[in-house]
């Protein structure tokens, strides 16, 4: 089994324990029962979708052939844009379902902040894990011209 293939399984299962949670944690009230739970679902959520970008992203540039090594910063660059586009967007999805709905999915700026917050944290955690297993090469600092 290649890396990029154990990658994949291990963001399907996160994707699913989240899918998991998530059901409970509405079935259960944990969002509002305890404080930090909705917290810890933003960092796996941004976890998910920084590290799944970067796999998309490193798929794409392999099958247009290009054999180049991208850049750390780069790697990170694609994580945070993959958080900054599905966190915002679900920001506003609650924000829209509170309005339309009257539901109380938001807190008020505070929470929109934390959450959009642990986003960017767990698009970074999940940009180096990606990193780690090598599926991007990273270019030493020495070789840049």
């Amino acid at each position: 089994m290649t890396k990029r293939n154990s990658f994949s399984i291990f963001l399907v299962i996160l994707i699913v324990f989240i899918a998991i949670a998530n059901w409970f944690a509405n079935i259960f009230y944990l969002y509002w029962l305890i404080w930090w739970f909705d917290l810890v679902m933003h960092f796996l959520g941004g976890l998910w979708v920084g590290a799944s970008g970067l796999l998309i992203f490193s798929s794409i540039k392999k099958k247009r052939g290009s054999q180049a090594p991208v850049d750390m910063k780069l790697a990170f660059t694609v994580a945070l844009a993959c958080a900054i586009v599905i966190g915002g967007g679900w920001e506003v999805f609650e924000f829209s379902l509170d309005r339309l709905l009257i539901a109380e999915l938001q807190s008020g700026i505070a929470d929109t902040a934390s959450d959009l917050l642990m986003d960017f944290i767990g698009s970074i955690a999940g940009a180096y894990f990606f990193l780690r297993t090598e599926l991007i090469v990273t270019t030493p600092s020495e070789n840049r011209s």
